[in-house]
């Protein structure tokens, strides 16, 4: 990789921004470097957090919510999370945000992706440091700015489990599912969540419903396999993977399907020798 180095106007700080070799900068891509080397330690630099070209100045960026301050800063400030709270709480705290009678601009509506965000940013944050309350407060505020939610209410159903409301859980991967039977994140999510609760019968059955969706998809499959190994249900784990076999003739899945045959040959020889 190469380094670029911005040097500070003191010369006594230096931020390396390591650069894939080969790399070919966009204007834009140029336009950022030169900034930063004009202008580092001279004065705060912020850039929107939302920029595609942020991804280049990563570690050396610090998420304070719609805008990232550039900096030489420690992986454990790269959220500025006194910071990106206040700005949750107090700057992009507006009356009528979610009152469909109130006039939006289309700025004001480029901006709700930002402000959604910054609140499920600090969700990851709270998780991170295991405050598992925190992170649903603020990923329950973040997901309200998306209107395709779906793709998080699984992460949504995680956070109600850790803390404690499995039903709850349960209720919104149910509600996502009449709406959208055929996503396969879904399938596997609810799936998994009613075998966690003993509920293997239903929660195998839509494991398997992922299957059907997308056969080469390995995630469903492993689960299967390995819940009906640890809860030795081989008799359910050999009936699905023969149908599985029937889609996906692939060497894991014959594994595992003889896996649960010698696994059933097993315990049926331990009981008939304690007979």
């Amino acid at each position: 990789n190469l380094k670029i180095p911005i040097v500070s106007r003191n010369q006594k700080d230096v931020v390396y921004l390591s650069i894939k070799k080969g790399t070919l900068f966009s204007i834009s891509q140029q336009v950022m470097i030169k900034i930063l080397q004009d202008n580092y330690g001279r004065r705060p630099i912020y850039f929107m957090s939302t920029l595609p070209d942020l991804k280049m100045l990563a570690p050396n960026i610090s998420y304070e919510g719609v805008v990232s301050k550039f900096g030489n800063f420690s992986k454990s400030e790269q959220i500025n999370i006194k910071r990106l709270e206040t700005n949750l709480n107090r700057v992009y705290n507006y009356s009528g945000i979610f009152n469909p009678d109130t006039f939006k601009s289309e700025t004001v509506k480029r901006l709700y992706s930002s402000y959604g965000d910054a609140y499920l940013k600090a969700s990851d944050y709270y998780r991170l440091h295991k405050n598992n309350p925190d992170a649903l407060r603020y990923y329950e505020e973040g997901i309200k700015f998306f209107n395709g939610k779906e793709k998080l209410i699984p992460n949504l159903s995680d956070l109600y489990l850790v803390n404690g409301k499995s039903k709850k859980a349960l209720s919104l991967l149910f509600g996502s599912l009449k709406k959208y039977p055929y996503d396969y994140d879904l399938n596997v999510k609810a799936g998994l969540l009613l075998c966690d609760l003993h509920q293997y019968n239903d929660g195998l059955n839509l494991l398997e419903n992922a299957v059907y969706i997308n056969p080469n998809f390995k995630i469903a499959i492993e689960l299967i396999y390995k819940i009906t190994y640890q809860m030795k249900l081989y008799d359910k784990g050999i009936n699905l993977m023969r149908k599985i076999y029937n889609i996906n003739q692939s060497p894991d899945v014959k594994t595992y399907l003889n896996n649960l045959k010698s696994f059933k040959k097993s315990q049926e020889f331990n009981q008939n020798a304690s007979k």
